[in-house]
């Protein structure tokens, strides 16, 4: 891993396009810790109603997690329920969009091949604003490339909802994720103590430096709740709240995060 430097300021993401009604959101660099809220519907009947409740929520971004829709059908009907899914959630959203498969594997709802996995991320980022790619999955190089070409933001991830893993591991997969040429990094952890939540933010103020890129620390359960509202303190980029239905354990609501960031950032 690359020497960490206390100076290096990370760079600025833009995500979306002045060019349609959902409008542009920087992340990193100077910008304020952006607040992102989750559409979970699982049916294209419920989302509509969601989208509103969520944009009433008054995020800076939102994030559809496509999980919950895919696993409701047989994996015959799933390509074309997303195609239909992503033009209702482009074109009735009024902010920028993450578009979001969540696997088993990382505590999401639907299964799929990686062929599958990396056929519906190309899919999604013909219209979506950015995409969430678990960097776990095999060929993470080219679907990045895939995205950037089809003009979205890749956002890498990675998740463990039993446990908060050691420094050197989380280490690890950031230096992957950075490798793979993705523009924003995220992680999100199970916390049971104090100490994990430290080792997250830790984590993420030295990957900020050191790749001089967006991050994304998110410890979930009781214990994590302060790396949700920790902003700039620790290169925060973004946040997780929740405007309905919550996306992870322990996410507390668009008004008390922002409360948070507004307390911490003074």
């Amino acid at each position: 891993m690359s020497n960490p430097c206390d100076d290096c300021i990370p760079t600025e993401v833009t995500i979306g396009h002045a060019s349609t009604p959902r409008g542009m959101l920087n992340i990193g660099g100077g910008a304020p810790t952006a607040v992102i809220s989750s559409l979970m519907s699982a049916s294209l009947e419920s989302l509509t109603s969601e989208i509103t409740d969520v944009a009433g929520a008054q995020p800076d971004l939102i994030e559809w997690r496509v999980d919950p829709l895919l696993a409701s059908v047989q994996a015959s009907e799933r390509e074309g329920l997303l195609r239909t899914g992503l033009k209702l959630v482009t074109d009735q959203s009024p902010l920028p969009l993450l578009a979001t498969i969540r696997t088993v594997a990382e505590g999401g709802l639907v299964d799929l091949s990686d062929a599958q996995y990396a056929d519906f991320l190309a899919i999604l980022a013909t219209f979506a604003d950015a995409i969430d790619l678990e960097i776990c999955h095999p060929g993470a190089i080219d679907i990045v490339e895939e995205i950037h070409e089809a003009g979205s933001i890749a956002v890498a991830s990675h998740h463990d909802f039993t446990r908060t893993p050691p420094v050197v591991d989380i280490d690890r997969v950031f230096a992957s994720m950075a490798k793979a040429g993705a523009d924003v990094l995220k992680i999100a952890y199970m916390t049971h103590r104090p100490e994990d939540a430290l080792r997250i933010m830790d984590a993420q103020l030295r990957a900020s430096r050191t790749y001089a890129l967006p991050v994304i620390g998110i410890g979930m359960g009781e214990f994590g709740a302060i790396t949700r509202i920790c902003g700039h303190t620790f290169a925060s980029a973004a946040t997780f709240a929740s405007a309905s239905s919550s996306s992870a354990p322990g996410q507390l609501s668009v008004e008390e995060t922002r409360r948070g960031l507004v307390t911490l950032q003074r």
